[in-house]
């Protein structure tokens, strides 16, 4: 009994040493104590974060807190910003903060200043952050889904033809016009746009593809062929 008694106890002053050690960590840590005075930050690549915001973000905290200011109210700011999903912030001993940025990853361009993100969110990044080697698209909000999963699976097709898309647009009564590099121009219908390109494109392989003068563009909203306009020789 008296073994158990005197393990038991000194469990119990081993618990509360610990505590006493993740109190006083807690404590060290503290901006109040040991204020922000550098910081680093990180971002996964590929993604439409503006790093810029992310650097003024931390310096107007800094200047208005003095370093001594809550990080969770610094981390809401940083979460607010365009093209940012999610932030990590990391107090490095003594008075360094590390911050990563999960950023957005973009799908295509989304209207004139907005992107289409790969998780169906359309973001407004500022305007020298806009990926210039995504596909252009334009439509009603309500059609964006649809149109960046068509996109992807239309740029596909087209790239055996040595083509890719630069531009998609659903327009009144769901006019979908396709424009590809070199100026060529693809109409479909979208309801039938899956069943349709495809025709569309093993017509043009089979049947235009080696002419000097090739198509301008192919309208494929026809149920039984393809109306074609010709480009000037």
């Amino acid at each position: 009994m008296r073994w158990r008694y005197g393990q038991g106890w000194g469990l119990s002053l081993l618990g509360c040493v610990w505590g006493g050690l993740v109190l006083v960590l807690v404590y060290l840590l503290s901006t109040r104590l040991l204020p922000v005075q550098t910081w680093q930050i990180e971002a996964e690549l590929g993604g439409v974060a503006s790093l810029a915001q992310a650097e003024q973000t931390l310096k107007t905290w800094h200047l208005e807190e003095g370093g001594r200011g809550d990080l969770s109210r610094l981390h809401a700011q940083l979460e607010a910003l365009p093209g940012i999903k999610a932030v990590d912030l990391r107090r490095c001993w003594p008075k360094d903060l590390l911050v990563y940025l999960t950023p957005y990853r973009a799908k295509a361009r989304w209207g004139e200043y907005g992107i289409l993100t790969e998780d169906g969110e359309r973001i407004y990044p500022p305007v020298e952050d806009l990926p210039l080697d995504r596909v252009q698209l334009w439509g009603a909000e309500e059609e964006a889904s649809w149109l960046g999963n068509f996109s992807d699976w239309a740029q596909s097709a087209v790239q055996p033809l040595g083509h890719r898309i630069r531009s998609i647009k659903l327009s009144f009564k769901d006019k979908l016009e396709i424009s590809l590099d070199q100026g060529i121009g693809i109409i479909l219908r979208k309801e039938t746009a899956h069943t349709s390109l495809p025709r569309c494109l093993r017509a043009w392989g089979t049947h235009f593809q080696l002419m000097a003068a090739g198509p301008q563009s192919l309208d494929c909203r026809y149920a039984q062929g393809v109306a074609v306009s010709w480009k000037d020789k």
